[in-house]
C-alpha cells in the first residue's frame, strides 16, 4: 500500500473549531451548527454507499442494524477498494488512482461541506498517518 497509489480526499465531518468549542460549552448555536455538518457528511456518506454499491441507508439497517455505517465502509472496501478513515472532525477517504469516476462523483457532490485533498498520508507496518502535505 502506497499513497501515490491513491487519490486522497479528507471531508469535514463535525462543525468548525469555533462552532466546536461552543458545542463542548453547550452552546445551542454550537450544538445546531455540529448537528447540520454531521448530518451533511452523513447524507453525502449514503449518497455515495448508494452511488457504489446501489444500496440505501434502508438496506444497510435492516440487514446490519446498529452496524450499518461501519458495514457500508467495510462493503465499499470490498467491493471498490475504497478506505475511509477517521481522524478528528474529518473522514479522509483514498480511492484507488484507477477509480477516477468515483474520485470525480465525491468532488462533484460533496457541495458544501469543508474539504482538502491530499497528495501524502504515510503509511507505517499497516497504521496510515494523515499529514496535511
Amino acid at each position: 500500500m502506497n499513497s501515490k497509489d491513491y487519490n486522497i480526499i479528507k471531508l469535514r465531518y463535525y462543525a468548525s473549531d469555533y462552532y466546536l468549542k461552543k458545542f463542548h460549552k453547550g452552546d445551542i448555536v454550537g450544538i445546531k451548527k455540529h448537528y447540520e455538518a454531521a448530518g451533511k457528511h452523513l447524507d453525502f456518506f449514503w449518497k455515495f454507499v448508494e452511488y457504489l454499491n446501489g444500496k440505501t441507508i434502508k438496506d444497510y439497517n435492516e440487514e446490519y442494524g446498529f452496524n450499518s455505517v461501519g458495514c457500508a465502509v467495510e462493503e465499499i472496501n470490498e467491493t471498490h477498494g475504497i478506505i475511509r478513515l477517521n481522524n478528528e472532525k474529518w473522514y479522509t477517504y483514498l480511492i484507488p488512482k484507477d477509480k477516477v469516476e468515483i474520485y470525480e462523483w465525491i468532488k462533484n457532490n460533496i457541495n458544501d461541506i469543508p474539504f482538502k485533498e491530499l497528495k501524502v498520508v504515510r503509511i507505517f507496518d499497516n497504521v496510515i498517518y494523515i499529514e496535511d502535505e
